[in-house]
């Protein structure tokens, strides 16, 4: 959603390619399912907006959003069961905080080498959290 400011009006406009964030006054996204909101991110260059055009807003992103869920349930009614070999992957892991440096390796040679055969990427945390990421499934 954008914000276009005149003289003496404001005007709303529903915008998905971004045109708002470059000529408007307010960016303005809010995401979530059929059930309702989830999320909601604005940036504005004026000061201030009234309840009566967030209101406006947030009704405009409900009848829009609703309309891309509907068209996307016509297109595929469910979400496929098992994600494409191609599609990238996350896996999340934790270790004992005093294993982390086992897992590093002097010099981070552990951690390197599996990086090296693998192809993934790993972040580990002091703490012991961790996430592997890749550009595919296998």
């Amino acid at each position: 959603m954008g914000l276009i400011t005149g003289d003496d009006d404001q005007t709303v406009l529903t915008d998905i390619s971004g045109t708002e964030d470059f000529i408007g006054d307010m960016d303005f996204k809010l995401a979530g399912t059929t059930e309702g909101m989830t999320a909601i991110q604005m940036d504005i260059k004026i000061k201030g907006l009234s309840v009566e055009k967030i209101k406006e807003t947030i009704q405009k992103a409900q009848i829009g959003r609703t309309h891309i869920l509907n068209f996307m349930l016509e297109t595929i009614a469910a979400p496929q069961a098992s994600l494409s070999s191609y599609a990238p992957a996350l896996l999340q892991f934790a270790v004992k905080p005093e294993q982390v440096r086992e897992v590093i390796g002097p010099g981070g040679s552990v951690i390197q080498e599996i990086i090296r055969t693998t192809g993934v990427k790993i972040d580990i945390e002091d703490d012991g959290r961790g996430v592997i990421t890749s550009k595919d499934q296998e």
